[in-house]
């Protein structure tokens, strides 16, 4: 299967071994040739696990992961989350959501995410989505 751009979501079922979506997450994930993390889903993801008390080595060891890739844009997908965000008139609560649906257009990379609301936004903004 090809890269993909990867949401926090999907990272946090695959580390969680007793989630409900753990097996899928690890498949999904495992079957990937690539995973292209936007940095907004590396801060979630430290966020998520300071929140539960835990040191950063789980973080630190995912990012260290042969197939796991940081990916670095100019700005644009943050400016065009925003952009799109004043336009639709939505919380900024969806920011870090539309930063991650904008890289995936940005560099024309499939998304996996299990959000059900960032998956529908990403359909209309013509993003390939991964499904399970």
């Amino acid at each position: 299967m090809p890269e993909a751009i990867i949401d926090t979501n999907c990272f946090i079922y695959y580390l969680v071994e007793d989630s409900d979506k753990h097996t899928e997450a690890l498949s999904t994930l495992e079957s990937l040739d690539a995973w292209l993390i936007p940095p907004i889903v590396v801060y979630e993801l430290v966020w998520f696990f300071k929140a539960l008390n835990a040191d950063g080595g789980v973080v630190a060891s995912l990012l260290d992961h042969a197939k796991a890739n940081i990916v670095v844009e100019d700005g644009k997908a943050s400016k065009n989350a925003l952009s799109y965000i004043l336009k639709q008139r939505l919380s900024l609560s969806y920011f870090n959501d539309m930063v991650i649906i904008n890289t995936a257009k940005r560099f024309n990379k499939p998304l996996y995410t299990y959000d059900k609301k960032m998956r529908h936004r990403a359909e209309r903004l013509g993003v390939t989505l991964i499904f399970e």
